[in-house]
């Protein structure tokens, strides 16, 4: 229960913020259509191109925390991978193709 209600916190606080960004973005947009659209930071960026860019950081930022949280299940799932192999590879003492009994 505890670990259910935290991942949700976690969640709507995250969808909250972005949230919180658009309607700012928007509400400068609205505020004056005109400026906001011709507003250049540096030469030949507009504000769109930078909402595009944080928003590219920003889910990037996300991934790599994903991936940092699943790490050691990676890890884990590679040291397990290479055992299989291990012992797939590992030649058996058990002839199963060989119709003859030599093997006994």
């Amino acid at each position: 229960m505890k670990a259910g209600f935290w991942f949700g916190y976690g969640q709507a606080s995250m969808n909250f913020v972005i949230g919180g960004l658009q309607l700012v973005q928007s509400w400068l947009a609205m505020r004056d259509p005109a400026v906001y659209e011709n507003y250049q930071v540096v030469s030949g960026t507009n504000p769109a191109d930078l909402s595009q860019a944080f928003f590219v950081i920003l889910f990037g930022v996300m991934t790599a925390g994903s991936m940092g949280a699943l790490g050691p299940d990676a890890a884990a799932a590679t040291t397990a991978g290479s055992k299989i192999f291990k012992i797939v590879d590992t030649p058996t003492k058990v002839d199963a193709v060989s119709e003859t009994n030599e093997g006994k």
